[in-house]
């Protein structure tokens, strides 16, 4: 069976520069996931030429999906490959912290940062901003603690907290980005970004970029006729969750995954693979 065709979606916005950014989200690597479907990603970067390529989190399924060196060295390979074409800029997801061994969840916060570090051109961002001439990129590294509220052991994901996010968000010391500059604040999870606290926060970004939500499960087809920000289940099992999806003029932009976590093929028909094209212009 050949790999599902890759979605594009274009946004389109005015800003203080004119530049052309890639964005996806919730890749999942796993064994599981074809050389091919990768290269396919890599073929689309390629073709668009973009500036910069940003990543909102859910690199990995689990992080024994990287316990192997084969399998550690497949993904690195291929965020080498991506990085080529353009910076590569990602934040952590909720999947990116987990081990699953015995049923519970534990967690391996720095995992993913020491598989990443030494290559120059890909830049995940744990609480810290990358900056140049053109843009201003800051990673929000959301803690297990908002994911699971609680004490362990973790045997699912619990309801996500807000007061974990504001606290973390309080702990920053500067989140006024440079006027003259593109500025995104890369978080995994949209939940509470239309939250009032968290907007105040957060005004002064161009853009929020995430994932997470993998639209609510709502097939591309019904998208188009019902626009709205809401979606069919929520990854803690919510039903028709609000920050699902975003529409096109909206600056809290949150992405469809790049592959959704069901390993069947047959199950993600409906939902092909998505990635987004973002122009600015003056």
């Amino acid at each position: 069976m050949k790999n599902p065709k890759i979605a594009l979606r274009h946004l389109n916005f005015s800003a203080s520069k004119s530049l052309k950014f890639l964005l996806f989200s919730d890749l999942h690597f796993s064994s599981s996931l074809k050389d091919a479907f990768l290269d396919d990603i890599l073929k689309v970067a390629k073709k668009a030429k973009p500036s910069y390529i940003l990543f909102g989190g859910d690199l990995v399924d689990t992080l024994d999906d990287i316990a192997e060196e084969p399998d550690e060295s497949r993904l690195v390979s291929f965020l080498v490959r991506l990085s080529l074409v353009a910076p590569v800029f990602l934040c952590l997801g909720n999947h990116d912290y987990y081990r699953t061994a015995k049923k519970e969840i534990t967690f391996k916060k720095n995992r993913l940062k020491n598989v990443l570090k030494g290559h120059e051109n890909i830049h995940l961002l744990v609480n810290e901003a990358f900056e140049d001439e053109n843009v201003y990129i800051f990673g929000c590294a959301l803690p297990p603690e908002y994911y699971h509220p609680g004490n362990p052991p973790y045997r699912h994901f619990a309801k996500e907290d807000k007061a974990a996010l504001v606290s973390l968000l309080d702990s920053y010391k500067n989140l006024t980005p440079p006027e003259d500059k593109i500025s995104f604040f890369l978080i995994h999870s949209p939940v509470f970004l239309k939250d009032a606290d968290v907007k105040e926060k957060l005004k002064d970004f161009n853009f929020t970029v995430s994932g997470h939500m993998h639209t609510g499960c709502v097939p591309p087809f019904l998208e188009k006729i019902w626009p709205s920000d809401r979606g069919f289940i929520s990854p803690e099992k919510r039903l028709f969750p609000h920050q699902a999806r975003s529409l096109k003029s909206d600056h809290n932009i949150i992405l469809p995954a790049v592959r959704t976590v069901a390993r069947s093929r047959l199950l993600n028909l409906p939902f092909p693979p998505a990635l987004t094209i973002l122009n600015t212009k003056k």
